[in-house]
């Protein structure tokens, strides 16, 4: 049952269905893709077990389950690089000061941009 008083999953499910219906010459709103992200990474910090985590997600989020798992993690290791968990240098990498500001918002393209840079330096 979804737990309607968790605003961040309400934020992340409403976010979960603009990327699905997304056109594929704007791409997903990054603010859709951080939200997610936020969702994904807040779980599995309370879920350390993926498998349980997909099928936490598939009862609790189909919504989000219905995302490729590719995606769910590209959307959750961008939220953790913006929040400085990890990769906290990606906007000095990317060349840009804010997220919004990259050429793509997909974070697939984002991240594999990324690792590019970082194999250049």
């Amino acid at each position: 049952m979804l737990d309607t008083y968790n605003q961040t999953a309400v934020e992340a499910i409403e976010a979960a269905i603009k990327i699905k219906s997304h056109k594929r010459v704007t791409g997903p709103a990054i603010e859709d893709v951080i939200k997610v992200g936020k969702l994904m990474s807040d779980r599995a910090k309370e879920t350390p077990s993926p498998k349980v985590l997909g099928l936490m997600l598939k009862e609790n989020y189909p919504e989000i389950a219905s995302l490729q798992p590719c995606y769910r993690s590209n959307c959750r290791w961008l939220y953790e690089a913006l929040s400085g968990e990890r990769d906290a240098d990606i906007l000095e990498v990317l060349g840009v000061s804010r997220i919004e500001d990259f050429k793509s918002q997909n974070p697939e393209v984002i991240r594999r941009e990324y690792r590019i840079r970082c194999k250049e330096h």
